[in-house]
């Protein structure tokens, strides 16, 4: 749930798939190309970004959600653990 909401969309690349001498050397030149992969003698992968990138997600949400998996797990530790194995050591 927290990976979903973190998702960084500026990342993520477009990939075509090219098999035209024409539509591969369009790509190429493009400012957005990233990468390419030669599959075949006649297939290529290119990879390239995004040109409109929306930023709709809600990185707050996932900072919370974390903070609070976080403290669940600390109350785990210091009233479960804690009070079962009072010998436990932690070492930092």
């Amino acid at each position: 749930m927290v990976g979903k909401f973190c998702q960084r969309k500026r990342d993520r690349l477009r990939v075509d798939l090219v098999s035209e001498a024409k539509g591969l050397k369009r790509r190429l030149s493009n400012p957005l190309f990233v990468d390419e992969k030669i599959l075949d003698e006649n297939l290529v992968l290119v990879y390239s970004r995004e040109q409109h990138v929306v930023l709709d997600s809600h990185i707050a949400i996932a900072f919370t959600i974390y903070e609070l998996s976080k403290l669940q797990m600390l109350t785990d530790f210091y009233e479960v653990f804690k009070v079962r194995f009072p010998t436990i050591q932690v070492f930092l």
